[in-house]
């Protein structure tokens, strides 16, 4: 069995960014004897650190450093592993396209999928959903999630955009006032006792490490905002207010721009 690996792999900035345990955990991804050559498949963590000989932890954290940078994506509970452009590497023909069909068609249920085939619209992969069943109910919990996202956007829109607002003049970007923007940090906003204190203060934080690094282009409402890394960060910026906002320099900085290749896990959040 035979992968495709484009000769700039190593090259990637989403790769060179990577610690040495996470670049051999995505390498292990792509040519794994269990891999689909699609790139979504069914690949438990024990199976990981098994084979990889990375340990059972460290297999969690690389996942959550990759999923960051969205080249890996997974699903925990179906234990769906997915690397997100591999079949762009991959030869085409019908008949693949008709396997990926059947692939999706015998993997669990998992919001995957319809990523996958998202990603891929531009090609004709003869699956439809299941009818009736969990996935019906896996929708309408999606749908109901999307709608309490909507509802938190609305009702938290003003003090939203003063944090887009805000972010833009420390960071020099120019994030408009879009759903897309206003998605996690209204979601962040909703969970009492979050303010948009709060979230100015990570903000400034996070644009103290990261500013003038490789980092810099995570400086983002999903990326700041993120609800699996907010809490993280927001602790750790409350410290380094309260120690006099001390900018990191020297060994500072390089322990700092160390964490950013693991960050999703650590201080950094993912890298």
């Amino acid at each position: 069995m035979y992968r495709t690996i484009d000769a700039k792999f190593w090259t990637d900035p989403k790769v060179r960014q990577l610690s040495t345990t996470n670049k051999l955990l995505f390498l292990y991804f792509i040519t794994s004897p269990h891999a689909h050559f699609s790139g979504l498949y069914y690949m438990p963590n024990t199976t990981v650190s098994h084979e990889t000989g990375i340990r059972l932890a460290d297999v969690g954290k690389g996942i959550d450093t990759l999923s960051g940078v969205e080249i890996v994506m997974a699903d925990t509970l179906s234990e769906l592993i997915w690397v997100v452009n591999m079949y762009r590497y991959q030869s085409h023909s019908e008949t693949l396209l008709k396997n990926i069909g059947k692939h999706l068609g015998d993997l669990h249920n998992s919001a995957l999928i319809g990523a996958f085939l998202d990603h891929y619209s531009d090609l004709e992969i003869p699956y439809r959903y299941p009818i009736g069943g969990v996935c019906d109910k896996e929708q309408e919990q999606i749908k109901e999630q999307e709608k309490e996202e909507d509802q938190d956007q609305n009702k938290y829109q003003e003090e939203t955009d003063s944090v887009i607002d805000y972010l833009n003049e420390k960071a020099s970007s120019s994030f408009r006032h879009s759903a897309a923007s206003r998605k996690n940090i209204g979601g962040r906003l909703a969970e009492a006792p979050i303010t948009p204190t709060d979230c100015k203060l990570v903000i400034d934080f996070k644009c103290s490490e990261w500013i003038g690094t490789d980092f810099d282009k995570y400086l983002t409402p999903e990326t700041l905002f993120r609800p699996s890394k907010f809490e993280n960060n927001l602790n750790a910026a409350k410290k380094w207010d309260a120690s006099g906002r001390k900018k990191p320099s020297g060994n500072g900085t390089n322990r700092a721009l160390t964490r950013g290749a693991e960050e999703f896990a650590d201080v950094f959040e993912e890298a």
